[in-house]
Formats: C-alpha cells, structure tokens, sequence
C-alpha cells in the first residue's frame, strides 16, 4: 500500500543506490565452509589420507579468489576486489608452476596502491552507470599491472636464455660466518662442503643479474656474507628455471639465515659447523637435512606449502611443529605425541622449532 501525504497523492520513495543498497548475504564462504568441513571430517574418518592435504594445499589462492568474488557479489566495492582477484590468480599461477613470482615483496613495497583501489571505489563504486564502473574495473587491473611493471618484472616463457653468474669469496681469517640468503623465486640450493679456503661457492642462474646484490663484511672475529635478490621476479615457465647452487664453508661455525619468496628450498646442513639456522619459504617447499651431530638452535616456517625435515640415523632431535594441518612421520625413532616428534640418538637434544601457517609437514628418518 502506498504512502500518502495530506493531499491524498503518494508520496514520492527514495531510490536506493550505489553503497546505500542492502548488501546480498554471502554464499562463496558458507560454500567453502561445507567443502571444508566435509574434507575434514572424512580425513577425521580415515576415508581420505594425508597426501590429499599436499594437492589441496596448490589451491590454496582460492581462497583469495573466492574471497574476492564473494565481495563483488555482496557489492562491497569493485575496483579493491578486482585487485585482489588479479592477485589471487597471479598465485593460483605460481603454485601450480606455471607462474613464478615473488608476490609476497611485491605486496610490502607496493601496499599503498590498496589505497588507491579504495578511493577508486569511493569515487565510482556509488555510481550505477555502466561506464563508471567499467571505468572502475579498467583502473584497478591498470594498478595491478603498473605494480608489476614498475617492480621491474621480467616475464620468460620455457626454454629461454638465462643468464648464469659464478660466486665465489675467499675464506677470510675469522672465527665463525654469518650466511644472509635471500632469493626472490626459484630453486635454492644450500649446502656444505664449500672447496677448502672458500667462504662461499655457487652459482646464480636467473633472467637477470643486475638485480642480485652480494656483499662481505667483516665484524671483529665474525664474517658478514650477504647475496639478495633484489628484483621481483615474474617467471613464465618452470620454477626451476631460476636457480640458485651455494656451497657454504664447512671450517667456520655457522649463523645461517635463508628467505625464498616462492619456489623450493633444498637445505643439507649435513657436515656444517652450524650455531643457528633461521629459514623461511612464503609460497612453495622446503625441504631440509639436520646435522648429524652438534649443539644448534634452529627454525623453520613455511607459510604456504610443505615442510620436509630429514633428521640423520644417530641424531638426537625434538621437533616442535606449530600448524592445523597432519604431521606425517616416518622411520624408525620416530615418536609423535601431540604435535612433537621425538628423535632418539647418541648425543645431546637439539630442540628445532618448524611453522607451517598452511601446508603439510613430514618428518622422516634417513641413512
């Protein structure tokens, strides 16, 4: 029935537009939640097995896709969902291997563009016109793709030319080393054995160098070795293209700090004189071997993928893992309780301490 006024003609109703409409309830979460809960609840049940949490975990950008879509179908702006969109799939792209991409640095140097996307919306998101909001989607991916062209990304597709670079420092007089290791996407090899009289020995293999910086710098009795990439790589093709091989010094004790944006992590601190290990991958695998022997301090995390940790035959190892997901363990010695697995061995305890925010982790024993 309509309203009237004294005169006994309707009164006039007020359209409702842009951000003054009732927003939709939600049906991209409520959805994802059901999924969730029934994946959990038959891997409770034993129907599905932990590898199922190894492929689930390759589609975790979903989540910001989903989050995304969710939030343009509610009508909670445009322009600062379709940025996300776009970088939801730019990770979709990179854990399926089809895209490598230290987003993770991307996002920290480049945050205040989310400011901008939302005064995009404040200015076009309370318009109905097709044009204002066509005009709104145009600037937000034209953000998206300015960030990646002015972080100075380089796209390859497979089988291109890259350039290879040698690293090699002589072993200075000193007591014990620092190791700062950070590689934008890739493949990052590390290990011990570097030739007698080296600090360091490896080789560099991405599109470009210039972007790598490296510098020694000796404190007191303690060497100072740093390499860092400093670009942001956007890599068509296979992750392995970038690669990056390091044989560390096996005289000097060891404070050993690795970063890996996104990609896989090989870690053998086998013969090591290690002090302390500090390694962090952001988006893809790590995988690691403990010393054998020695008394450390070490610390993994892994914010999305999956963690491996070799612990040797004789090693004696506690194994604190922080996580929601599985923890599969393997070999002999072997004792998990709670989220703590327990190595015996000859020796004193070495107490490491393993993050995975979402991925799997596996401890296993090897020869």
């Amino acid at each position: 029935m309509a309203i009237t006024n004294g005169s006994g003609e309707p009164q006039p109703q007020t359209e409702v537009r842009g951000f003054e409409r009732r927003h939709r309830r939600s049906i991209f979460f409520p959805l994802l939640l059901v999924a969730a809960g029934g994946l959990l609840l038959l891997s409770n049940m034993g129907v599905l097995g932990p590898e199922i949490w190894s492929s689930l975990i390759r589609l975790w950008p979903l989540l910001i896709i989903v989050g995304a879509l969710d939030g343009i179908y509610r009508g909670e702006g445009l322009a600062g969902q379709i940025f996300w969109l776009g970088l939801g799939v730019l990770f979709l792209l990179a854990s399926l291997g089809y895209l490598s991409v230290n987003i993770w640095d991307l996002l920290l140097r480049f945050w205040p563009v989310f400011l901008i996307a939302i005064g995009i919306d404040i200015l076009l998101g309370s318009r109905r016109e097709a044009w204002a909001r066509a005009l709104a989607v145009l600037l937000s991916l034209a953000l998206l793709a300015g960030v990646v062209w002015f972080a100075g990304a380089n796209f390859t597709g497979r089988g291109a030319t890259l350039q290879s670079s040698s690293v090699s420092q002589a072993l200075p007089d000193a007591n014990a080393a620092s190791y700062n290791l950070s590689m934008g996407a890739g493949l990052f090899e590390i290990s011990g054995g570097a030739p007698a009289g080296k600090l360091v020995n490896g080789e560099v293999r991405s599109v470009r160098q210039r972007g790598v910086r490296e510098s020694v710098t000796e404190l007191s009795d303690r060497v100072v070795y740093t390499l860092k990439d400093e670009s942001v790589p956007v890599t068509l093709g296979n992750n392995n293209d970038r690669h990056w091989t390091m044989q560390l010094s096996s005289q000097l004790p060891a404070a050993l700090d690795v970063t890996l944006g996104a990609g896989q992590a090989r870690i053998d601190l086998g013969g090591m004189k290690l002090e302390s290990v500090d390694a962090t991958v952001a988006v893809g695998e790590m995988d690691v071997v403990l010393p054998a022997q020695g008394e450390y301090s070490a610390e993994f995390t892994t914010a999305i993928g999956k963690t491996v940790i070799r612990v040797p035959q004789n090693a004696a190892v506690e194994i604190r893992v922080d996580g929601i997901f599985p923890i599969d363990v393997n070999g002999e010695g072997l004792t998990l309780n709670g989220r703590t697995v327990t190595a015996t061995g000859s020796g004193p305890v070495t107490r490491v301490m393993v993050l995975n925010i979402i991925g799997s982790t596996t401890i296993e024993r090897v020869r």
